[in-house]
């Protein structure tokens, strides 16, 4: 992929699939979200990354809609790494997904700039109805 590529516009069959780079150290974690984001036809994986340093640059060079990215992680943290994509130009949407189940980490989350939040625990209830609720608030919208 090309990091001089855009977003494109939505497709003329409906929508486009979401672009979604998933970003956590476990590799458990990265191979469950891919999987669980395989069974819905309106998420497509854009690439993935293990760290925060990784999450910026993989952000700024395949231009995701989406970043799901986990807290804590050896060197950046997620919370650095959102405040970092978050200045992109054109930035995506990110949802920090993690096991820390605390309104502090919620509260630090949005704080620097997250769009979502969730437990990991709760992926497989709530990671679709957020993702497809952001892009539906941000169409209405019309960003």
């Amino acid at each position: 992929m090309s990091g001089a590529q855009s977003r494109p516009a939505e497709a003329s069959q409906g929508r486009r699939p979401i672009r979604t780079l998933i970003v956590d150290d476990s590799p458990v974690a990265l191979e469950s979200l891919r999987l669980f984001l395989g069974t819905d036809e309106g998420c497509e994986l854009a690439g993935s990354g293990q760290s925060g340093r990784e999450a910026v640059e993989l952000a700024a060079t395949l231009h995701p809609d989406l970043v799901l990215l986990d807290l804590q992680m050896p060197g950046m943290n997620g919370l650095d790494a959102t405040r970092q994509i978050k200045r992109q130009a054109d930035p995506p949407l990110v949802v920090i997904v993690t096991v820390y189940n605390d309104d502090g980490w919620r509260k630090a989350a949005a704080a620097a700039g997250a769009d979502g939040f969730i437990w990991k625990s709760e992926v497989a209830l709530t990671l679709l109805p957020v993702i497809h609720r952001l892009f539906d608030q941000r169409k209405r919208r019309g960003s």
